[in-house]
């Protein structure tokens, strides 16, 4: 295998990743710019930033909001468009194999030809944004993205840096296993009345983010030998299922997935309502020992 392939795969993904978070900070910040409390969050972690958000929206009255929300000169920094259709591109990306690839012109057609595919559902509607403007950022993100690829030569992958792995899964491949998922844990949620709290938990992620920090889930899974999961979306229309590293485990913002192996042995969903549902020794052993009784909301 060419080591340039890999490398042509890692640096197309680390583009639209970069590109995305970048545009996404610029968001943020247009946000909290516009409901006057930069200066006080601007050194916050993001989940905090958005969370201070959220609180000033609760306290502005109908005027106020609608004020902001029509405010040309949010909208227009908001990138809503730009991101979506990144998340896209990255996703049609990652469903490629460069290890079925010969050569760099193999899969700079086939990266090409997915780039060009790419599209956001006409379900997405965007606030302030016509049909026209809404395609017109779609080509210019498309454009300057093939344009990039076109002009990317062997000379410039010999050094890239390695990325996370993260493949989006076939249709089929999403199917079998979410028919799977569902027989098992799905038949075991609607007993839960009928079971302890020894062997499930539904917490309220106030509640579960106490109990489980990231790392945590991340060490547990590591500690089990599984340095791959699958993460399977049930919700997000643009969205996609993935077979990915354990380490990115629980950094999808989307608001209901399913997490799981190929062995079945343990499984975590969080829903829409903001709760997650917990199945597992390897998890209710955790939980058991870092909680207290009061934190668990009875299934």
């Amino acid at each position: 295998m060419d080591q340039t392939i890999i490398n042509f795969h890692t640096f197309i993904r680390r583009y639209c990743i970069d590109r995305r978070n970048t545009l996404k900070e610029n968001r943020l910040i247009a946000q909290l710019k516009a409901l006057g409390i930069y200066e006080e969050v601007k050194a916050m972690p993001e989940d905090q930033a958005i969370e201070a958000i959220f609180e000033k929206i609760k306290c502005l009255d109908h005027d106020e909001f609608i004020n902001i929300e029509n405010d040309p000169a949010l909208s227009k920094k908001t990138y809503n468009i730009n991101i979506d259709i990144l998340e896209i591109i990255l996703q049609y990306i990652e469903k490629i194999d460069p290890l079925q690839f010969e050569s760099l012109n193999d899969i700079k057609s086939a990266s090409l030809q997915n780039i060009q595919s790419s599209k956001i559902s006409d379900n997405s509607h965007y606030h302030s944004w016509s049909k026209k403007e809404k395609e017109k950022i779609i080509e210019t993100e498309i454009s300057h993205l093939i344009s990039l690829i076109k002009k990317t030569d062997k000379d410039d992958l010999i050094e890239i840096s390695p990325l996370f792995f993260r493949r989006v899964l076939s249709n089929d491949e999403e199917k079998t296993l979410l028919l799977t998922f569902k027989n098992k844990w799905h038949k075991k949620e609607e007993q839960s009345e009928h079971i302890s709290n020894t062997d499930y938990l539904r917490l309220h992620e106030d509640e579960f983010k106490k109990i489980f920090k990231r790392e945590n889930v991340v060490e547990i899974l590591l500690h089990r030998g599984e340095n791959r999961v699958y993460e399977l979306n049930t919700w997000d229309i643009d969205g996609a299922s993935y077979e990915m590293d354990t380490h990115i485990i629980l950094t999808n913002p989307n608001s209901q997935l399913y997490w799981c192996t190929q062995k079945m042995d343990w499984a975590l969903i969080k829903d829409h309502e903001g709760y997650y549902h917990i199945w597992g020794d390897c998890f209710i052993n955790h939980a058991i020992q870092n909680m207290n009784n009061s934190e668990v909301t009875k299934p």
